[in-house]
């Protein structure tokens, strides 16, 4: 499916379950149509187009915040989104147990990169990640799954960093010991 299908069934779904986010979501995607803004998913010469096809961002529709100190930075500017700012302060004691539980994968030996993407702790000793990320150093055997050879023909290694941070240079790092699963 290409990206653009996926932004829209997203969307779809999205304003089906949840009318008032829909309701803000239309208008701000109405005025965004009306500027013209183009939007590439190119990568930069000599890089893969590696993240650009599942990393989807709209200020209104998913918001990112920068993190500090295990707490999330619930600053916003007028043209955000109303209604996350309504939720995400009210949900702001809420936050920081998630945010812990949340960290950056980070790799070794790969040949372009040295982070990939986040994962999350689903049991105090399994992350979770989303497939494109885990493809990138993983993949599956005949017995299960298993690191992918890289730079210098090296085996891959993978952490998560729990403690990355905007401005902060503190680490709170993992080894991923075993590939567990990556899904079709």
């Amino acid at each position: 499916m290409p990206d653009i299908d996926k932004v829209k069934a997203a969307l779809e779904s999205l304003y089906v379950s949840d009318e008032s986010l829909a309701r803000e979501l239309k208008s701000d995607l109405a005025e965004r149509s009306r500027r013209e803004v183009a939007i590439t998913t190119e990568a930069p010469p000599g890089r893969r187009r590696l993240l650009t096809a599942e990393t989807i961002v709209l200020r209104k529709g998913r918001p990112v915040l920068a993190i500090a100190n295990d707490q999330a930075s619930l600053v916003f500017k007028p043209e955000d989104s109303e209604i996350w700012k309504k939720r995400l302060t009210d949900a702001e004691p809420k936050l920081k147990p998630a945010i812990r539980a949340v960290g950056r994968v980070e790799v070794v030996n790969h040949p372009d990169f040295e982070w990939i993407g986040t994962g999350w702790l689903v049991e105090p000793d399994i992350i979770v990640t989303n497939r494109h990320v885990a493809e990138e150093f993983g993949r599956a055997t005949n017995t299960g799954f298993a690191f992918r050879r890289g730079s210098g023909n090296r085996l891959m290694e993978a952490s998560m960093d729990f403690l990355e941070e905007a401005g902060s240079s503190a680490e709170r790092v993992v080894s991923v010991l075993e590939i567990l699963h990556i899904q079709d």
